[in-house]
C-alpha cells in the first residue's frame, strides 16, 4: 500500500486579498531528478487552508506534442502504471514493462523509447483536487534514448498568474524548495518573500 503524505498550506486574510488582488494563485510541482522540464502538477486560487494528500505512487504518460516552450501545456495521449525499480519501453503504441532481466534502479523508473519517432514522456500524479493524473515533468526522447526519473518528496511552490496546471516551468530555482520529511506537514505563506516557508 503506497504511504500518503498530508500537506497544510496556510494563508492569513490580509495576503489572500492581496494575492487575490493581483490576480494570483497558487502553483505545486513536485521533484523528479533526471527531467529537463518539470511541468506544474497543481493550480489552485489561494484560501486560508488548503490541504493536499501527496500518494507515494506515481504513472508514465506519453505524448507527440515535441515543441516545448515556457507555458506550454502538455497534453497526454495516454497515462500507464508504473513501479518504482521498473525498467519501461515505448514500442509507439503502448508502454510495455522490460522483462529481459536488465538491471533497474530500485528508487528509479527508466523509460526508452523504442519506437521509430522522437515522443514527449515523463511522470504523473495524481491532482487529488481533479482525481486526473497530471504531468510532473517533460522530456523529449528520440529512437532509443532512455531517461530515468528518481522521484523525491520534495515540492516546489509557487504564488503567481503564469503557472497553469500542466504547463512548462523554465524557472524552477525562483520556486520555494520544501522537503516533505514527515506524513503532516505545515507550511505558510511569508509575505516578506512572497514565498511559501516551513
Amino acid at each position: 500500500m503506497p504511504r500518503t503524505y498530508s500537506t497544510k498550506w496556510v494563508m492569513s486574510q490580509e495576503d489572500i486579498e492581496l494575492v487575490s488582488t493581483a490576480g494570483q494563485w497558487n502553483s505545486w510541482a513536485l521533484q523528479v531528478n533526471g527531467t529537463g522540464n518539470y511541468v506544474t502538477w497543481m493550480q489552485q486560487r489561494v484560501w486560508q487552508e488548503i490541504n493536499i494528500n501527496i500518494v507515494q505512487e506515481y504513472g508514465v504518460y506519453v505524448s507527440d506534442q515535441t515543441h516545448l516552450t515556457e507555458g506550454t501545456q502538455i497534453h497526454a495521449v495516454s497515462n500507464y502504471p508504473i513501479v518504482i525499480g521498473g525498467c519501461y519501453s515505448w514500442t509507439g503504441n503502448n508502454l510495455v514493462k522490460d522483462v529481459s532481466g536488465s538491471d533497474c534502479d530500485p528508487d528509479s523508473i527508466m523509460i526508452t523509447n523504442n519506437s521509430t519517432q522522437p515522443w514527449t514522456v515523463g511522470l504523473t500524479k495524481l491532482d487529488p483536487t481533479t482525481n486526473i493524473n497530471r504531468p510532473l515533468c517533460a522530456d523529449i526522447l528520440l529512437q532509443k534514448q532512455p531517461v530515468v526519473y528518481t522521484p523525491l518528496l520534495t515540492v516546489f511552490a509557487k504564488v503567481g498568474r503564469f503557472h497553469k496546471t500542466s504547463s512548462l516551468i523554465t524557472d524552477i530555482g525562483s520556486w520555494a524548495e520544501l522537503e516533505i520529511n514527515k506524513l503532516e506537514s505545515e507550511f505558510y505563506f511569508n509575505r516578506d518573500c512572497s514565498q511559501w516557508t516551513v
